[in-house]
């Protein structure tokens, strides 16, 4: 499930399998050794979701929703919960948002 890479005068080029996902999935310990979690991922979940002029982002454990002026708008968890960042967001966004919710939770059962 997990693999323990250290990093005593290691380089950012020690990653192996990581490659770009390197810096969302480790957990860094007190004695300078970084785990990082390889089967987090079920089915190909992308890092970028498009939708209109909107984007979900992976970030970590979540997705996060911007606009075409990178503004961000609400945060999507892996489970599909939604976090808005506005509290007055119009019905046409709301429906774009909960579209990806429904994308990224669609991954997790299978």
């Amino acid at each position: 499930m997990f693999q323990i890479v250290e990093r005593k005068g290691s380089t950012k080029h020690d990653y192996g399998f990581l490659g770009p996902q390197r810096n969302n999935y480790g957990t860094k310990l007190s004695d300078n050794t970084t785990v990082y979690f390889k089967n987090i991922r079920r089915g190909v979940m992308p890092d970028e979701m498009n939708a209109k002029d909107f984007k979900a982002i992976r970030k970590g454990q979540k997705f996060l929703v911007v606009d075409a002026m990178k503004n961000r708008i609400a945060n999507i968890s892996l489970l599909g919960g939604i976090e808005y960042f506005y509290p007055d967001i119009p019905q046409e966004v709301k429906s774009v948002i909960e579209s990806f919710s429904e994308r990224i939770t669609k991954y997790d059962k299978k």
